[in-house]
């Protein structure tokens, strides 16, 4: 016994087979969303718990160490030494896990706020050598998405220029400008 398709069984199987199609790509769609969801909370979750518990940590200990060596300082020439040697290590892992927090965190993903923390790093280094700087970015960057990665690459490599440039250059004025993505 052979089968034939009429044409009006022909358009139930066409339609039948796009609505499966239809939903496998919802479905999938569905998915990814979910996990973007995530790993967004991963994100955000790793970001807080670094910030409050490591950070919060290191900072005491800073601070501790800080005390001691003020009580110790008369007394004990080399445990000052030591003490000071721990609280700069606190203060360069606060400053590293900062930067790792704020490298992670889903809220900062475009590259208003990598211009916004190279201008704060740019403040804390020349400031405190007394160079004056300017630094000019256009409000269009806020709308340039970017991974984490490329994010904390970016940021890195403006910071070490930033200190090399109070490092050795010996100049007074630094001036940084993006120019137009147009």
């Amino acid at each position: 016994m052979m089968m034939h398709m009429t044409e009006n069984n022909y358009h139930w199987f066409i339609t039948t087979v796009l609505a499966i199609v239809a939903l496998a790509a919802y479905i999938a769609y569905r998915y990814r969303v979910a996990q973007l969801l995530e790993i967004e909370r991963v994100r955000t979750r790793i970001a807080t718990d670094l910030h409050d518990d490591i950070g919060a940590g290191l900072s005491r200990m800073a601070v501790l160490s800080e005390v001691v060596k003020r009580q110790t300082q008369a007394d004990h020439r080399e445990s000052g030494v030591m003490l000071t040697d721990i609280a700069d290590s606190a203060r360069g892992l606060v400053d590293s896990m900062s930067d790792i927090v704020w490298s992670i965190d889903p809220h900062k993903d475009d590259l208003h706020n990598v211009a916004s923390r190279i201008r704060q790093c740019a403040s804390d280094v020349w400031e405190a050598g007394g160079i004056d700087w300017e630094f000019k970015a256009s409000e269009e960057i806020g709308h340039i998405k970017l991974p984490p990665e490329q994010r904390r690459h970016i940021y890195l490599i403006f910071k070490e220029a930033i200190n090399n440039i109070a490092r050795h250059s010996e100049c007074r004025k630094v001036a940084l400008e993006n120019e137009s993505f147009e």
